[in-house]
């Protein structure tokens, strides 16, 4: 056999490749070539310089932070544009040019400073705030598919840990603000609705989300101090909305309904009736006196039969089941000149992912305030809430650790299976108890409040509710 090279050809393709090479690496060096360090100081209007400043190239990942002094430095092609953000300061933005040297002065963001906070002993504002207080605000829960408000405040207060007391819907969530603050004593926080002292045992399902203008959590001893020992497990400030001052007459009307579904992903296994079978044969050689089965056993206290003829029952696939969730939200919303107005309606419906378990609410509020003269102001706060609970029939480790899975739902005279059957003993049937048993809870909440301001002075307010 013989090869024969075209010289020519390869000599053409040499060439060629390395023109390609050149090229890619002359304009990989002429790119590089355009990239430079960029450095400088940050520091706010009064030239004091800002450590911890965040310092990044818009549209991309790269980025730095400013040391102690205020210095930072980053690399930067010409066009880039770095962006420098702080916590209280106003965002900058700087096009990067010839220069390689680009100091900021930032300013402080007096919107965001002049906030109020609602603290124990009235409002000041976030500038001026020198307690431990979180504060949430309302645009930040509203609108969003989650009806329960405990659940919504997980994730957004430092030292506030929110846990499910359990998934039965309606349960409270266990909420501790910086941990536990007594062995023996009550670790739940004090609730402050509109003013009014609602205790530690205040359910927070029973608030409608979208009603919430902000909430307030205190958390240390100087803003904790006027609730005494109540506010020892820390304090929450829920306050509601009210009617805004704006067109005279102009009524805001907003509808908002959503409907969602929950469901079980993630079933335990569990054996079948063969694995459960030769599982039990196994431990009865090693038990003395417990036999094993057999097509039809005499020594069980009733006879099986075939074990591999008895039809398997999914029990957690019987008292489980994708619970739907339904939330209408109506509120009514104005002013009248010297009044504002705020009028709401929510029904709120859950079935639970278990069989025969769910919650209705049903709550109303009216808020109004009232600009009597040029120094005295009066309002009234009331919301009622009825709450229905189908409470949890069914005990999950029943169902986990005491049914067989030979046991069947109905015996042959069509009745509910009442008994273990290898035991013979008297056994609840979880079918049954979801269709027969009666567990329902009902409450119905009232909260009332008004209140009367008047100027004493321009900076001195008397203030009094019931």
């Amino acid at each position: 056999m013989n090869f024969k090279i075209n010289f020519k050809n390869l000599n053409s393709f040499c060439v060629k490749f390395l023109l390609l090479f050149f090229t890619i690496f002359i304009g990989t060096i002429h790119l590089a070539a355009q990239e430079k360090i960029i450095s400088g100081v940050i520091s706010d209007s009064d030239s004091v310089p800002l450590p911890g400043v965040n310092v990044f190239i818009k549209g991309t990942n790269i980025g730095t932070a400013t040391d102690f002094d205020g210095n930072y430095s980053i690399a930067a092609s010409k066009g880039d544009i770095l962006i420098f953000s702080f916590v209280g300061f106003s965002n900058r933005e700087f096009v990067v040019g010839d220069q390689n040297n680009i100091d900021i002065s930032m300013e402080s963001d007096y919107a965001n400073l002049d906030e109020v906070v609602i603290t124990g002993y009235g409002s000041t504002a976030k500038k001026d705030l020198v307690s431990s207080i979180s504060q949430i605000k309302g645009e930040d829960l509203a609108n969003q598919p989650v009806a329960r408000l405990d659940n919504m405040l997980q994730g957004r207060a430092a030292g506030v840990n929110v846990v499910a007391s359990s998934g039965e819907p309606g349960a409270p969530a266990v909420i501790r603000v910086r941990g536990m603050s007594s062995i023996n004593g009550n670790n739940n926080p004090l609730y402050v609705i509109d003013g009014f002292i609602a205790g530690t045992d205040f359910n927070l399902t029973d608030l409608n989300v979208n009603d919430i203008e902000s909430i307030e959590i205190l958390k240390d001893a100087s803003s904790l101090a006027i609730y005494g020992t109540r506010g020892a497990a820390g304090v929450i400030i829920v306050n509601t909305k009210t009617g805004k001052s704006g067109k005279e007459g102009k009524v805001n009307v907003s509808i908002n309904h959503y409907t969602s579904f929950q469901q079980v992903y993630n079933y335990p296994e569990m054996a079948s009736v063969n694995d459960w079978a030769d599982y039990w044969n196994e431990a009865a050689t090693l038990i003395p006196g417990v036999s094993g089965f057999g097509e039809n056993d005499p020594t069980q206290a009733t006879p099986i039969g075939d074990i591999s003829a008895i039809p398997e029952v999914d029990w957690q696939d019987l008292i489980t089941r994708d619970g739907r969730i339904d939330n209408t939200d109506i509120n009514i919303s104005g002013n009248t000149g010297k009044t504002n107005y705020f009028i709401s309606y929510n029904r709120f419906n859950q079935e639970g992912i278990i069989e025969g378990s769910g919650l209705e609410r049903n709550s109303i509020r009216l808020n109004f305030d009232t600009k009597v003269n040029d120094k005295l102001r009066a309002g009234v706060r009331l919301a009622l809430t009825d709450r229905r609970q189908e409470v949890n029939k069914v005990n999950f480790n029943q169902v986990y650790f005491n049914i067989l899975p030979i046991r069947q739902i109905f015996d042959s005279s069509g009745n509910y299976t009442a008994v273990n059957p290898i035991s013979g003993t008297t056994q609840r049937n979880p079918v049954s108890d979801i269709n027969h048993r009666i567990r329902h809870r009902f409450v119905t909440n009232i909260l009332a409040n008004a209140y009367a301001e008047y100027d004493i002075l321009p900076d001195l307010t008397l203030r009094t509710s019931v």
